[in-house]
């Protein structure tokens, strides 16, 4: 067979080393490290996140800068060296006051529970990891994610080296920084919530309204936004909107154009979708396509 070749996206910005005085991205994955994508990005004060979701866990180490990261109810500063963690479906939104700079990694829960051996990390059978805060600091660990991260980037290593050391950062990681405690979402939520989640991700094309909701529920169109609210982290619309970015991924990766995914899923056009993919993974879609694009040669 030929080699696999990995189709890196580069953003706006001067170049891969992402100048400190622009804004530029990166996105792309190794053949190397199934189920995990990587991000670098240099963003300036301007930049703000929309309150959001991921699907996967949010690993990163913060390389300049100081962004400030508001969830589970509160504003966390992350200092240069930190890392900002992030558990899947965890809402999140972020800005900073200076430009700033991070290496991410996106890493699928089935992926964590394939290679974290359950023992080695202390966590109970069949639960996936859980990190107990959003920022952390730990030095030593943060130099090993960042010298990993850039090897992969540069494709330095070869599949049994990689395959080992992300195996050795995630079990250090999980092991001294999150409990087992992530249930599946129907057993976290009321039977409301849930009845308004699955219509929601039924429904995500159509033009929704509260009112809609209240009639499917039978409770008040306050009372409904307020529980929701309070137990998803977003408000019905907020939820919408990720379930419309997820199936808009989807799409995308399928060979839909990005004109055709913005009214397939409910956006208005290409350009709503458009800025709120980047609101959301710093990216746009096309970058997104690009670096998910793998050929044999």
């Amino acid at each position: 067979m030929g080699e696999m070749k990995v189709r890196r996206s580069q953003g706006t910005g001067s170049n891969s080393a992402l100048d400190a005085r622009t804004e530029g991205t990166a996105f792309w994955r190794s053949s190397l490290v199934s189920g995990v994508n990587f991000f670098k990005a240099s963003f300036t004060a301007s930049h703000v996140f929309s309150r959001h979701t991921h699907d996967e866990y949010s690993i990163a180490v913060v390389e300049r800068g100081a962004p400030t990261v508001t969830c589970r109810g509160a504003a966390h500063l992350a200092p240069p060296g930190s890392f900002l963690l992030l558990n899947p479906d965890e809402p999140h939104e972020g800005r900073s006051a200076q430009d700033r700079a991070y290496r991410m990694m996106y890493v699928e829960p089935s992926v964590m529970g394939r290679l974290l051996d359950q023992d080695s990390v202390g966590l109970r059978s069949n639960c996936f990891p859980l990190f107990r805060s959003p920022i952390i600091e730990d030095r030593a660990l943060a130099a090993e994610y960042l010298t990993l991260h850039r090897a992969l980037e540069s494709e330095s290593l070869g599949a049994l080296e990689a395959e080992s050391r992300m195996l050795a950062f995630l079990t250090a990681l999980v092991g001294h920084h999150a409990d087992g405690r992530i249930a599946a979402p129907d057993r976290r939520h009321t039977p409301l919530v849930r009845l308004i989640r699955q219509y929601l991700e039924a429904h995500f094309h159509e033009d929704l309204s509260l009112s809609d909701l209240s009639q499917l529920t039978g409770v008040g169109r306050f009372a409904l936004l307020r529980q929701f609210s309070r137990e998803i982290g977003l408000p019905p619309h907020g939820y919408l909107t990720q379930v419309r970015l997820r199936e808009a991924r989807r799409r995308l990766l399928a060979g839909s154009s990005p004109a055709l995914v913005a009214a397939e899923v409910g956006f208005v056009d290409q350009s709503h979708l458009i800025k709120r993919f980047r609101s959301a993974f710093g990216m746009t879609p096309g970058q997104y396509v690009g670096a998910n694009s793998i050929e044999v040669e």
